[in-house]
């Protein structure tokens, strides 16, 4: 039921996922569409940006890939693209291809001109398959894969805002008093070596290179 009352509110956010803490963070009205509010995150050059399918705006990807973002982004269905090359996966672990591809439709090709990683897996638990598109190509696909996978603390942040409530306080301040309480986090970022390794945050706050972006609203 509608209540003149009520207001909606969204919260668009950076969230690193050492953390998890938020980067970067705005709130606008309801109607302001979420892909919209991805011309105004930072860019940091080395970053690895994690993004839903919601993301998937090619205009939008070949920004983050001219700012020197790496990122992984969940594609939507169909994308139509062209297999330049394919690389042994391991399947048993759920990957079911590793592939370098270019997109082959005028409109897509237009705006992104280039290359991607193509890595699909499949989930053993709810045998879903996921397609991730990227920029990165010397990662594993393991290592890609485990980037989207861990992009679900971003829906846990979110989580964890729905349930401070309704109450002002909830909606206005919940980020920088909870956070602020919280330990020295990890974070993940590219070794030298190409592997993924961990650090404290509190003894290098350089290292954070991982961050999710995600959209959520309030009442």
């Amino acid at each position: 039921m509608w209540q003149r009352t009520a207001a909606v509110v969204k919260l668009h956010t950076l969230l690193s996922l050492r953390g998890p803490v938020p980067t970067w963070a705005a709130m606008t009205e309801a109607g302001v569409p979420d892909l919209k509010m991805l011309d105004q995150h930072p860019l940091q050059s080395g970053v690895f940006y994690v993004l839903d399918r919601g993301y998937l705006d090619f205009t939008r990807l070949a920004r983050l890939h001219a700012g020197g973002v790496f990122f992984v982004v969940r594609s939507k269905c169909p994308v139509r693209f062209r297999v330049l090359a394919s690389r042994a996966v391991d399947k048993p672990a759920g990957l079911r291809c590793d592939q370098t591809v270019r997109l082959t439709s005028s409109w897509s090709r237009r705006r992104f001109p280039g290359p991607l990683r193509r890595v699909r897996v499949r989930d053993a638990t709810t045998g879903r398959s996921l397609v991730l598109l990227g920029n990165h190509f010397t990662l594993s696909a393991g290592t890609v894969a485990e980037l989207y996978r861990r992009r679900w603390q971003v829906e846990l942040f979110f989580k964890w805002i729905n349930d401070c409530g309704p109450s002002r306080a909830g909606v206005k301040t919940p980020c920088g008093c909870k956070c602020g309480r919280r330990s020295a986090p990890t974070s993940w970022w590219p070794s030298p070596k190409g592997n993924w390794a961990c650090t404290n945050a509190a003894s290098d706050p350089s290292s954070d290179q991982l961050v999710g972006v995600r959209t959520g609203a309030a009442e």
